[in-house]
């Protein structure tokens, strides 16, 4: 018998699908920016040192956050898994910061509100309670044996 409260499926499931998300575009941006620095015409940047200086740190920083983006990817992912499970509410709380954080995200509008809720999800009561029993493997306790003594 699954004991889950009817929020924490589909916030996970939602979580997963961010974690997915940021993968995806992490390694297609992360394979764009490498195309783009091994083109030979990209790299003759005409204009001022101040226009040189402003493109190389928009590559830099455009690099940099498809790489977070790529690298908290799995642990948006296996976070979520723990929080379909119900077996770790840390891992499940930090997979849904690290989906509303936007340097961590590729998709920061997708991963914000869906982290939020995700968050909303774990503070309930008996969510906690969900975790705190041991999530979805949990099994209550068999009914005391009565004996009568007849």
């Amino acid at each position: 018998m699954d004991q889950r409260p009817s929020q924490v499926q589909p916030a996970a499931i939602c979580l997963i699908i961010t974690g997915a998300f940021n993968a995806a575009l992490g390694l297609l941006g992360i394979i764009s920016q490498l195309i783009q620095m091994s083109d030979p015409a990209k790299r003759s940047i005409t204009g001022s040192e101040a226009t040189r200086v402003g493109y190389v740190t928009g590559q830099f920083m455009a690099s940099s956050n498809f790489f977070l983006s790529l690298v908290a990817a799995p642990i948006i992912i296996y976070g979520a898994v723990k929080m379909l499970k119900g077996s770790s509410y840390g891992w499940a709380k930090a997979a849904s910061i690290l989906a509303i954080v936007p340097f961590t995200s590729c998709c920061f509008l997708i991963g914000a509100p869906i982290g939020i809720w995700a968050l909303v999800v774990l503070s309930k009561p008996e969510v906690k309670l969900f975790f705190e029993r041991g999530g979805a493997n949990y099994q209550p306790p068999p009914p005391p044996q009565y004996h009568s003594s007849i």
